[in-house]
């Protein structure tokens, strides 16, 4: 994401708890004048401070935890929750109190048909299950992006699984065509869905930020 933005143009900076990706993707993005910081999102100061450093007119958001093991036990779910959830709205309240212009959220699985507390289709329900704090999680905060910077100064993209540089093998995942949830979501557009690219996504934030993409909520296969 951070190469596709470096080559649309853009100053791009990055925050990482340890200061820098871990190998190889260190080489990789330094060499593509990527500036990385060290901040831990939970650390408001901090990261009050860097923004007030960096002065940025646009944020990505592209964080979130998935705990495979906690989320199998619905005692950990609000814990699981509460890790996906709390960096990513301190990032975006940071960010909109700094005066940032547009911000984009790189969002779940439908998460909003994942926790919405309707039924979803049969052939989902298992993933449902698994997905469920994770994905209330994650409508949490594209409803604090929403109230933040509204639906022309935001972005919502939800992807199902986002691949880095290296990955090329297409994401198994098999949805009926036309799948509506109960609670009136936008018709699933994918059959059989490849994971998304995270070179596409950065791309699709690039237009986002020159206004030749519109903001609301997309999904990974439509980009």
């Amino acid at each position: 994401m951070c190469s596709a933005l470096r080559a649309a143009g853009f100053e791009v900076h990055a925050l990482c708890r340890r200061g820098a990706p871990p190998s190889p993707l260190a080489d990789l993005v330094e060499l593509r004048g990527v500036r990385w910081h060290a901040c831990d999102l939970e650390d408001a100061a901090r990261l009050d401070a860097l923004l007030a450093e960096i002065k940025p007119r646009y944020a990505v958001i592209a964080i979130g935890r998935l705990q495979p093991w906690a989320q199998l036990f619905p005692s950990q779910h609000s814990a699981v929750e509460r890790a996906a959830r709390i960096p990513a709205e301190a990032a975006l309240v940071a960010a909109a109190a700094r005066g940032v212009e547009r911000a984009v959220y790189v969002s779940g699985l439908f998460p909003a048909q994942l926790s919405a507390g309707a039924e979803p289709p049969a052939l989902l329900r298992p993933l449902a299950a698994f997905l469920a704090p994770q994905g209330a999680a994650k409508a949490a905060v594209e409803a604090r992006l929403q109230a933040d910077f509204g639906a022309d100064r935001g972005l919502i993209i939800r992807a199902g699984l986002v691949c880095g540089y290296q990955a090329q093998a297409p994401f198994p995942l098999w949805l009926p065509p036309g799948t509506r949830s109960d609670a009136g979501l936008a018709r699933v557009r994918c059959v059989v869905s490849s994971a998304a690219r995270a070179e596409d996504i950065g791309r699709a934030c690039a237009r986002f930020f020159n206004g030749t993409l519109p903001g609301g909520v997309i999904e990974t296969t439509a980009l």
